[in-house]
């Protein structure tokens, strides 16, 4: 696919190419990074007989613009790295790629247990070689303050009986000790604001239910003050149309927003979908909607849940507002004035149809605390495996992806290697610090390097060289929007895309 940027003319010459193209059904709109890309090949020939545009050339425009933006805001990072798995066969390609950023100001660490593999190794000049068992608690302790990253591709050596660092010392417990090592020094440089903390007394006044006539509901919604927690809870006793309880909080001061990308509810749920939905100063008043946004509880659970902006859509008495043209929805929103904010729970989702794990009976959702969070680059770049979270599946599952589940690595899971690397994910996800976790599928160096598909579901199979994995890894390091993520990678035969965009199509981990 080709990617067209609209505010270069060199781009797209004349207005009526791009009006063309969405009369042709062609091509849709990237709202975030303002750009097109093409959906059919013949849109292609179309562009070049008609306009005179070589696509192939514009491809290769913005993948230097993408790249040449990316040297640029390298430049300025000036980094001090730490790649733990420096001697490994991906940890080595890691390090070769990052030694070509010293001349920017970048100073790099490789760690390694064992000094008998640096000879094989031959890591560049600039990297600057440690050695250090990961199975000792404090082995990492002297990074603490003299590195603002890691990239952590170190592996077990092998199950129970060959030898130290099997799947379990390694793959989850010196991961975790890591985690925690670094956790209190990088939280500490994240910006977040408070928005609502539950535990203060005055909430009870602040929130309050919303009851309208439409909805049929017993003992009416209502929000109760506990000692450290507020308390969202009702009983719904038959269905009815739109959201079929609600509380909000309205404010004569718009919360000003603008500096964070999304809001972490710290919540305990039912297993029920409840959603929150913000308002804005820009409302149009003579049609009432909202911006909401879903999320999914554990029964029981205390859960944190990250909501980024982006993910809140204009809705209506349960229908989307949809924009026209280039634009996907009718509405935006504001985040420098929002004045409202509320939960609800529903028999529709967003887009009005029936929600088919909605129950009638009573509900309880137990707030403790919202804050704002800002996306940063993340510090903590995690290298997994696909398929950790295969074994846990139900027999449907097996069943739908029999061939993701019927693989030799599932099948045998060699020294629960799947489960503690899982583990040792969940460690990373829980720690509060900015990670990315990729989880790369077969390595062999004999695949050809080519496009990188990025995937979630942990349903990827595949192959994918070690030189592209060690790419993604550094790439993941540079860009914020690769934070918070856990995703799949493989590779196919194609042109790679901008790493940008890569990122952006993933989405963001909720539940942490």
């Amino acid at each position: 696919m080709a990617t067209f940027v609209l505010s270069k003319d060199r781009f797209f010459p004349k207005q009526k190419a791009y009006k063309f193209a969405l009369r042709r059904n062609c091509i849709c709109y990237h709202r975030k990074s303002r750009r097109i890309t093409s959906l059919t090949p013949l849109f292609k020939a179309d562009l070049q007989q008609q306009f005179g545009l070589n696509v192939r050339s514009i491809w290769k425009s913005l993948q230097k613009q993408g790249h040449d933006a990316q040297t640029e805001d390298m430049k300025k990072q000036k980094r001090n790295i730490l790649v733990v798995g420096a001697t490994g066969r991906v940890g080595r390609l890691v390090c070769k790629n990052l030694s070509s950023r010293v001349k920017y100001g970048y100073r790099i660490w490789g760690l390694s247990r064992s000094p008998t593999s640096v000879k094989e190794a031959e890591l560049p000049k600039e990297v600057n070689l440690t050695f250090r068992d990961l199975q000792e608690s404090n082995s990492l302790e002297s990074f603490v303050g003299k590195v603002d990253g890691v990239i952590w591709t170190a592996g077990s050596r092998g199950p129970p009986g060959f030898g130290t660092g099997g799947p379990r010392e390694i793959d989850h417990l010196a991961l975790k000790n890591m985690v925690q090592l670094f956790a209190e020094s990088w939280k500490s440089e994240q910006r977040e604001r408070t928005v609502y903390d539950f535990s203060l007394p005055d909430m009870e006044h602040i929130f309050q239910p919303v009851q309208q006539s439409s909805i049929e509901v017993s003992n009416s919604s209502s929000f109760r003050y506990s000692t450290g927690f507020g308390i969202f809870t009702g009983n719904l006793m038959k269905y009815g149309d739109g959201n079929v309880a609600q509380i909000r909080a309205q404010s004569t001061v718009p919360l000003n927003l603008s500096e964070f990308d999304g809001f972490c509810l710290k919540v305990k749920g039912d297993g029920r979908r409840y959603r929150i939905f913000l308002k804005d100063n820009e409302v149009d008043t003579s049609e009432e909607y909202s911006f909401q946004c879903e999320f999914d509880t554990k029964s029981g659970e205390w859960q944190n849940i990250r909501l980024l902006f982006s993910d809140f859509i204009p809705v209506k008495n349960s229908k989307i507002l949809f924009g026209e043209g280039a634009n996907l929805y009718k509405y935006r929103l504001n985040k420098s004035s929002i004045h409202m904010i509320g939960f609800g729970i529903s028999r529709l989702d967003l887009g009005g149809l029936v929600d088919p794990n909605f129950r009638t009976g009573r509900f309880e959702l137990v707030l403790e605390k919202i804050t704002a969070f800002s996306l940063t680059i993340p510090r903590l770049v995690v290298l997994s495996s696909a398929a950790v979270t295969r074994l846990e599946w139900n027999e449907k599952q097996r069943q739908i992806y029999a061939g993701s589940f019927n693989i030799p690595i599932v099948q045998l899971n060699p020294g629960n290697i799947l489960n503690e690397k899982r583990m040792g994910e969940d460690a990373v996800r829980s720690s509060g610090i900015p990670y990315c976790i990729i989880r790369a599928t077969g390595l062999n160096d004999e695949h050809p390097s080519g496009r990188i598909v990025f995937q979630q579901g942990d349903t990827a199979v595949g192959r994918i060289n070690r030189k592209d994995v060690a790419d993604t890894l550094v790439a993941a390091l540079d860009l914020s929007s690769s934070s918070y993520k856990t995703f799949e990678i493989f590779s196919v035969p194609g042109e790679r895309k901008i790493w940008k965009e890569c990122f952006e199509s993933v989405q963001l981990d909720r539940e942490v």
